[in-house]
């Protein structure tokens, strides 16, 4: 664990190092986008868009405040419990629904949920059906955003897709959850079963019983 987090700190300073040498005024900048964006009134493809179109365009600025607090607390008192990847996917997707700026085209940072779901179906833990439900939905969610893209200028009407692939994501995991568990299941009566056959070669009291 500690060689991850040293891995990942080399590789942020080394990223950092590269942005100042590009461009030393790189930090100042984003900061001030960010700042500049909070100032305004912006349709996001958030829950803040849609409050923001439905009228009121500050509270909802503040919506991830209370959200990272919560996350905080749950990952204090049951992060060692949670599963590292599965932390990473639901984090991402929060975010996207809860950001106070942004744009649909930051949701391409759901790949790396999709890439976990993806895994799930490759290793078998999915069955067919629930793969190709799966799969299908992914599928018409793309086709719809594409349609929108050329419809709908306002990027608001965006909110839905990181709830998708959420909905799509807890299908996944459960259903994974379900077939790992009843992968395991036969692997135990497999082994026992073999165990027996061993059993009963090497003790002909067991064969002729």
């Amino acid at each position: 664990q500690w060689r991850l987090l040293a891995g990942f700190g080399g590789v942020l300073v080394a990223c950092a190092l590269l942005l100042f040498a590009l461009n030393p005024a790189w930090l100042q900048r984003f900061w001030r986008l960010v700042t500049a964006g909070m100032d305004l009134v912006r349709e996001t493809p958030t829950l803040n868009g849609l409050l923001v179109l439905a009228g009121e365009g500050i509270w909802g600025k503040w919506l991830w405040l209370p959200v990272l607090l919560l996350g905080v607390l749950l990952w204090w008192v049951r992060g060692r419990q949670w599963e590292r990847r599965a932390m990473i996917d639901v984090a991402l997707m929060a975010g996207l629904v809860v950001a106070p700026v942004g744009w649909s085209y930051d949701q391409v940072m759901l790949l790396i949920p999709l890439l976990s779901v993806l895994g799930w179906a490759a290793d078998g833990s999915l069955s067919k059906r629930d793969a190709a439900v799966i799969v299908w939905v992914l599928v018409a969610a793309n086709a719809l955003t594409f349609y929108q893209r050329i419809q709908t200028p306002s990027e608001v009407w965006f909110f839905w897709v990181p709830l998708v692939m959420a909905g799509a994501y807890g299908y996944a995991r459960r259903r994974h959850k379900l077939g790992a568990g009843s992968g395991t299941h036969k692997d135990v009566i497999l082994s026992a079963d073999l165990l027996g056959r061993s059993a009963n070669d090497l003790d002909p009291s067991l064969r002729s019983g």
